[in-house]
């Protein structure tokens, strides 16, 4: 069989189980935050690279409604910028009270959301963590904050059904890195230009098997970068630091190329995603300094 047709079929046969995934989740979709009033979007990515972009790129963040992701509020640059969105879907954020160390890591990133924000913010949250009802309580102290809900079922396969999941907020291709949910929500909130500044994604360098076999990473953020150690990586399904080195490379794959299903959407309703991280690992979106 000619490899370009068995890659169709593989394709519609992939699609149709999204399509599967999506009516076992019961077709519901969930509403988004209000759209901005700027022309275009920048996402801000917690990537080490961050810091030295917002100094050279002062103009565009002036003229752009912002996103900002997972543990922005860690850093004094959450106060300085006010972002309007901030996408927060690793559900282990969410879904805490069983491990100890995830409970500090809550507090850390949810108690400047709470204390200092002082206009209106939208969180995006994973649909599942309707069910943890004891951190969307601990939000409630903030009457400034709504917490909002995309729907993260991975979808895969034909680019077409990808689309229409997308575009009626069904699901998600594979979305095992935050800019994902981030990057979706911005093209379905109707923004025509959507800039990503801290997207390194620059982790494979940092990864590696101990003698007791197991994998541990350093995750470089902007705002540790200097102190981040090596860590334990944590696995959902498990509820556990016990993930397998061939299951990092896998959601590192799934990651990458969910950036190519996103751009074809994006493109299929005349959005342009330009990355302007220097030196980003991430090979799907338009490349383009901004003077």
């Amino acid at each position: 069989m000619n490899p370009k047709t068995e890659k169709k079929i593989v394709d519609l046969v992939m699609g149709g189980l999204s399509l599967m995934k999506v009516a076992i989740g019961g077709w519901k979709r969930e509403p988004l935050p209000n759209k901005g009033n700027r022309k275009h979007l920048l996402i801000l990515g917690n990537g080490p690279s961050l810091l030295k972009s917002i100094d050279e790129h002062h103009d565009l963040i002036l003229n752009s409604d912002l996103i900002g992701v997972n543990h922005l509020s860690r850093s004094p640059l959450y106060k300085k910028l006010k972002p309007s969105v901030l996408v927060l879907t690793p559900i282990e954020f969410w879904d805490h009270e069983h491990d100890q160390f995830l409970k500090d890591e809550f507090y850390k990133t949810a108690d400047p959301l709470i204390y200092d924000t002082e206009w209106n913010l939208s969180i995006i949250a994973p649909l599942t963590a309707k069910n943890c009802k004891n951190a969307l309580g601990y939000f409630s102290k903030n009457k400034r904050i709504k917490i909002y809900f995309v729907n993260m079922t991975p979808i895969d396969g034909n680019q077409k059904i990808a689309n229409w999941i997308m575009r009626n907020r069904l699901g998600l291709p594979r979305p095992h890195n935050v800019l994902i949910p981030a990057l979706v929500v911005g093209i379905n909130l109707g923004y025509k230009t959507i800039n990503i500044l801290g997207a390194d994604h620059s982790w494979m360098p940092y990864v590696r098997v101990t003698e007791e076999n197991q994998v541990v990473m350093v995750q470089k953020h902007f705002y540790d970068e200097k102190e981040a150690q090596e860590k334990k990586m944590y696995n959902a399904n498990s509820k556990s630091f016990d993930r397998k080195l061939y299951e990092v490379l896998q959601k590192f794959t799934y990651a990458f190329k969910s950036y190519f299903v996103i751009d074809g959407y994006a493109k299929s309703i005349g959005c342009e995603i330009i990355n302007l991280t220097p030196n980003s690992f991430i090979d799907a979106f338009k490349r383009k300094s901004v003077n």
